[in-house]
């Protein structure tokens, strides 16, 4: 065996002496390159690195797909057998610091949402969290868009990057925080933006509304779009009168090769939007979001290595709502899923101060028509009651068979004019048709799937009502905040 390993090309490395525990800080003073390994194969490339570089590099192993453990004892070789060049490296909370804003941010704010300043977010400090400890601080939009743009720039240059995982409750301004650095990169560095989101109507809305305020240079690629229009829009992409471009992860699956996206341009930040999706849907029915961060990380790696200017691109995570470790870790598993890189986290506070939560109770029926008659019931005086007020109203339901039958009853009670339905099984201009009488007032009452709102910016719902219990807590706080996104209307969840 001593004569197989006698080649040049094979590098013994000989691990046995213990953890230096107590190294001086001082060597650690320098630039660090970080890495996040999320699986053996991101260990075996970080091994190469290190041999094959002088660089310093700072490890985190927070999303390791085996655990903390093995990636612990991972972390624990690589030190004692490089104690110079390597060092354990845990996410902080941000940085809350005053900033000295970019006149370009502010005026492309101006320009685009005719706004002048940047609204406050409220944020949980991540430090405290870890301690399960709830300390809450403000932090402005601006915040989050500066941390964009400075990764992207630092992929530009060559330096060291980390990806952004955002959560913010629903009426906070997501899209704007996610849109405004993706015109700036356009403008100032001719770079794409992909922006990876679950629905066509969310799609559509969201390039709709950047057109409404004056920025054309957005499109969205979708089943709804025809072979012909799509070839249009993606010369648009090549070239450079199309800068923003909202997919499905089935459309970004489908292309293996990202110059069949972008052409000779570059990506400069890769938008997972509603990406609490990542792991609720992806286990059950999208299995493509249980695939896109393969495969994002191989479009990484092949723009990385390009011949001409090659740069990485970086990942951005947006959605209300997320858990935070325990049972249900979505935070972690997403940054496993999305194999993303030391992400600065910001984790929104979840509470809407403008939307009450009203728990009825029907009383149970051994006969199942009667209770479900019951319910119906119950919503129909909610109805009546809203309609009186004025108040529009969505209610979800688990099942289309549910929709279809409380229609019918609305009928019965001389309500069809006032209500209006929305669900997959309807062909597309029956959906069209439904949202539109809605959106604008035509009618009142929308009953929906929970896939109904999600992203589309509805400000005038004031209602929020749920039939039947809904998947889990964080579908539940989607749902109910799509109530009252005008700050103006008081909401109400009634369950």
């Amino acid at each position: 065996s001593e004569f197989l390993l006698k080649s040049e090309r094979i590098e013994i490395l000989v691990i046995n002496q213990p953890f230096a525990a107590n190294l001086s800080n001082a060597v650690f003073d320098r630039e660090k390159v970080y890495v996040n390994i999320c699986n053996e194969t991101d260990y075996f490339q970080l091994v190469t690195s290190i041999i094959h570089s002088d660089d310093l590099f700072a490890i985190t192993g927070d999303n390791f797909v085996a655990g903390k453990n093995a990636v612990q004892r991972h972390i624990d070789f690589l030190r004692a057998t490089f104690p110079s060049r390597v060092c354990e490296h845990e996410n902080d909370t941000v940085l809350i610091e005053p900033l000295c804003t970019n006149p370009q941010i502010v005026g492309l704010l101006n320009k685009y949402w005719k706004y002048s300043c940047f609204r406050e977010i409220k944020i949980y400090d991540l430090n405290e969290v870890k301690n399960h400890r709830k300390k809450i601080t403000s932090i402005s939009q601006e915040r989050i868009i500066s941390d964009l743009i400075e990764q992207v720039e630092n992929c530009i240059s060559g330096k060291s990057f980390r990806d952004v995982f955002v959560t913010a409750p629903t009426g906070s301004g997501k899209s704007l925080i996610f849109q405004l650095p993706a015109i700036y990169i356009a403008e100032k560095y001719d770079l794409v933006t992909i922006v990876v989101t679950p629905l066509i109507g969310l799609m559509n809305d969201q390039v709709q509304a950047l057109a409404k305020r004056g920025y054309h240079g957005a499109r969205t690629i979708n089943s709804d779009i025809s072979p012909v229009i799509k070839q249009e829009i993606l010369q648009e992409v090549f070239e450079g009168n199309c800068s923003i471009l909202y997919l499905s992860p089935e459309s970004l699956l489908s292309r293996s090769d990202v110059d069949q996206l972008i052409g000779s341009r570059r990506i400069g930040m890769l938008i997972v939007d509603e990406a609490h999706i990542v792991t609720t849907w992806g286990k059950q029915f999208r299995p493509d979001y249980w695939y896109l961060g393969d495969h994002v990380q191989k479009l990484r790696r092949t723009q990385a290595r390009r011949e001409i200017e090659p740069s990485p691109f970086i990942i951005a995570t947006f959605t209300a709502t997320a858990i935070f470790e325990g049972h249900e870790d979505m935070y972690h598993e997403t940054l496993n899923s999305l194999h993303m890189i030391d992400p600065i986290t910001y984790l929104g506070y979840v509470k809407r101060g403008n939307i009450s939560i009203d728990v009825k109770e029907v009383e149970v029926k051994k006969n199942k028509i009667e209770y479900e008659i019951d319910k119906f019931n119950a919503l129909i005086s909610m109805i009546k009651l809203a309609l009186i007020r004025n108040q529009k109203t969505l209610i979800y339901f688990p099942t289309v068979a549910l929709i279809n039958r409380f229609f019918d009853y609305c009928y019965s009670q001389n309500l069809s004019n006032e209500v209006a339905k929305y669900h997959g099984q309807l062909d597309p201009s029956s959906k069209e048709e439904a949202f539109f009488n809605f959106l604008y007032g035509a009618k009142k009452v929308m009953l929906a799937t929970k896939a109904f709102g999600m992203g589309i910016d509805i400000p005038d719902i004031s209602i929020v009502s749920h039939f039947a219990p809904t998947g889990n807590v964080c579908d539940y706080m989607q749902e109910i905040g799509r109530a009252a996104r005008d700050n103006n209307i008081k909401g109400h969840a009634i369950y």
